[in-house]
C-alpha cells in the first residue's frame, strides 16, 4: 500500500480503507489521520475499529482503538461489543470482555445503552450462564427497551440455549412480528430440551424457512436419535430447492452413519448429494483443481 494521500473527504478515507490488505497498511492509515487530525472525529476510529476487528480480524488493536477514545459514544461501544460478539462464539474469554465492557458502560452512564447494544450483550451472556441472561433481562426491561422484537428474539434464543422452555415460549408468543430466527430459535430451544415431537411441529408451522431452519430440525432429530426422520427431513431440504451447506452435511453424516447407510450404501442418493457438497467446498477452498 503506498503512503497515504491527503483525503478530502471522510468518503475518501473510507475508501483507502477499504484498500488496507493487511495489518501494517491500517496502521500506516491510522496514523495519517493522526497527523492530519482526522483521528479526532469519532466516526474515523468507528470505522478503523470496524476493520481492524471483522476484515482483519485483530481484536487487540480494535480494543486500543476503542481504549485511546475519550469518551466514546454509543456508536464505538456498539462497535467494540459487535466485535467480541463476533468472537464469543468461539471464546468464552470475549464473552467475557464483551460483558466487562458493557458493565463499563453501565457505570459510567455516559453513554447509556441502546436498543442496538442488548442483542449484542445477550449473545455474551448465553455463551456464559443463564443467570446473566437473566440479569441483562432486567437491565433491558429497566431502560425501557423490552418492547423491541429484536431483543426479544435474542431473549427468547438465550433461554431457549438453557433449556427454560416456558420463558423461551411467552416471549415468542409476545412478539408481534415473528420473522424466521425468531422461530428458528424456539425450534432449536425444544430440540436441545429432549421436545423433539414438539420442534417439528413448530417446524411445521413455520410460514417460511432458510438453510438454518432446516439444519437445527434435521439436528434436533438427530440428537435425539431420529435419524431416519432427520434424513427424511434432508430430502424434503433438498426438494424444496434449499442447498445444504456445512452445518447440514454433518448432521446428516451422524444420522446416516448410525443408520449404517454409508458403509452398506443402502441410499446412494443420500449418499451422492453429501459427496457433491463436499467436493464442491474443496473446490472452493482451491484443494481439488
Amino acid at each position: 500500500m503506498p503512503p497515504a494521500p491527503p483525503f478530502s473527504s471522510h468518503g475518501d478515507f473510507v475508501a483507502a480503507l477499504h484498500r488496507c490488505a493487511t495489518l501494517a497498511h491500517l496502521k500506516q492509515l491510522h496514523a495519517h489521520a493522526v497527523v492530519t487530525g482526522r483521528a479526532a472525529a469519532q466516526t474515523t476510529t468507528f470505522h478503523l475499529l470496524r476493520f481492524a476487528s471483522l476484515r482483519l480480524s485483530c481484536l487487540p488493536y480494535a480494543r486500543r482503538l476503542f481504549d485511546a477514545t475519550p469518551g466514546p459514544n454509543v456508536f464505538l461501544y456498539s462497535a467494540m461489543l459487535s466485535a467480541y460478539a463476533a468472537a464469543s462464539s468461539h471464546s468464552q474469554e470475549h464473552a467475557r470482555d464483551s460483558l466487562a465492557l458493557f458493565l463499563r458502560m453501565l457505570r459510567r452512564g455516559r453513554p447509556a445503552p441502546n436498543q442496538f447494544v442488548y442483542p449484542l450483550v445477550l449473545r455474551a451472556a448465553c455463551a456464559i450462564g443463564v443467570q446473566l441472561v437473566r440479569s441483562i433481562h432486567c437491565h433491558a426491561c429497566k431502560d425501557g427497551f423490552y418492547g423491541h422484537d429484536f431483543i426479544r428474539t435474542s431473549l427468547l434464543d438465550g433461554y431457549s440455549r438453557y433449556g427454560m422452555m416456558g420463558d423461551a415460549r411467552k416471549l415468542f408468543d409476545g412478539l408481534t412480528d415473528r420473522n424466521v430466527v425468531s422461530w428458528t430459535a424456539l425450534v432449536s430451544g425444544y430440540a436441545r430440551a429432549g421436545k423433539v415431537g414438539d420442534a417439528i411441529v413448530l417446524f411445521e408451522r413455520m410460514p417460511q424457512r432458510d438453510v438454518p431452519a432446516w439444519n437445527a430440525i434435521i439436528a434436533g432429530c438427530t440428537q435425539n436419535g431420529l435419524f431416519v426422520e432427520a434424513v427424511g427431513i434432508f430430502r424434503r431440504m433438498v426438494d424444496e430447492g434449499f442447498r445444504p451447506n456445512g452445518t447440514t452435511v454433518s448432521c446428516l453424516l451422524s444420522a446416516c452413519g448410525h443408520l449404517g447407510m454409508l458403509k452398506i450404501g443402502k441410499d446412494l442418493s443420500i449418499v451422492m448429494l453429501l459427496s457433491l457438497h463436499i467436493m464442491k467446498e474443496h473446490q472452493s477452498k482451491g484443494d481439488i483443481s
